[in-house]
């Protein structure tokens, strides 16, 4: 989107950029997607009884 090197901290340019990405739907619609997917997968702590059962059995295994 942003072009590369010193033309990259050109003010017109990034406007351009967040102009494109604020008024294009397809954007939003990325986020959105986005979002779903991560509401969907579990949360850090969620995953921590889960972590401490596997690497209890790898500890277990490796003796």
């Amino acid at each position: 989107m942003l072009p590369e090197g010193p033309a990259q901290d050109d003010p017109a340019a990034i406007r351009t950029a967040l102009c494109r990405i604020l008024d294009e739907p397809r954007f939003r619609a990325g986020a959105q997607r986005l979002a779903a997917d991560m509401r969907a997968q579990p949360s850090p702590i969620e995953m921590v009884d889960v972590l401490e059962r596997l690497s209890g059995a790898g500890l277990a295994t490796a003796a």
